[in-house]
This record gives structure tokens, C-alpha cells and sequence, in this order.
């Protein structure tokens, strides 16, 4: 099982993560020659298609490390939920209150910040 190898369900999400970024790299790429090739689930906003700035390169492959924790904290019935009440970023806040939020739950930095959102926009 998963954790009788070591790894956490946070480990999963980690990688989950990592194969959708890998996926989309793969399907920008793939559009940026055939706009139409039968692997591309949907349509793709490409720039300047059969172009060199229309890839997407990776300077190095992205590399997964495990060792994350799960929640200690867990429903009796159902494992999988986390009983601890999770503190939420304001709906409808502005830049200042996001930034805020970040630097406050987490103790990121603008730089941070923004690539959080980012990776999380996939």
C-alpha cells in the first residue's frame, strides 16, 4: 500500500500535481505542431504555433521527493477527512489581503505567493 511504502497521501497529491504539469507541457507541445491531434482532450490556447517560442522546455525534469505528513488529526469513520477547522483566504479580498493571507498561514513571500497560485491554476 501506499503507506506501507513510506508515503502519505500528501506525497500523492504532490505527484498528482506533477503529472498534470508534466501532462500539460506534453499537450501544449503536442498542439504546438497538430492543433488537432486526436491525444488533445480539448481545445489549446497556443502562441505563435509551429514556432520554437510556442514549446514549453523544462530546464530540468521535475523531481519528486516524498516524506510529507498527513493530518493527525482525522475523522474516526471516515480516515481520510481532517477534522481540524482550516482557516480560509477572504473571498473577495484584493492583491494586499492575498499576499497577507500567504505571509500570516504560511509564511510566504510575494515570490512564493505567486508561484503557489501558479502551480495550482493547473
Amino acid at each position: 500500500s501506499l503507506q506501507e511504502s513510506g508515503k502519505s497521501r500528501a506525497d500523492l497529491w504532490s505527484y498528482a500535481a506533477i503529472v498534470a504539469v508534466e501532462y500539460g507541457i506534453e499537450s501544449n507541445n503536442i498542439a504546438c505542431t497538430d492543433f488537432s491531434h486526436p491525444s488533445l482532450i480539448q481545445s489549446h490556447c497556443v502562441h505563435e504555433p509551429n514556432t520554437e517560442e510556442c514549446f514549453v522546455r523544462p530546464s530540468r525534469p521535475i523531481q519528486f521527493q516524498y516524506g510529507r505528513a498527513d493530518c493527525t488529526e482525522y475523522d474516526e469513520k471516515f480516515h481520510y477527512k481532517a477534522t481540524k477547522e482550516e482557516h480560509h483566504p477572504n473571498p473577495v479580498g484584493d492583491g494586499r489581503a492575498t499576499i497577507e493571507y500567504f505571509k500570516d498561514d504560511f509564511d510566504f513571500n510575494g515570490r512564493e505567493t505567486v508561484a503557489i497560485l501558479g502551480a495550482h491554476t493547473f
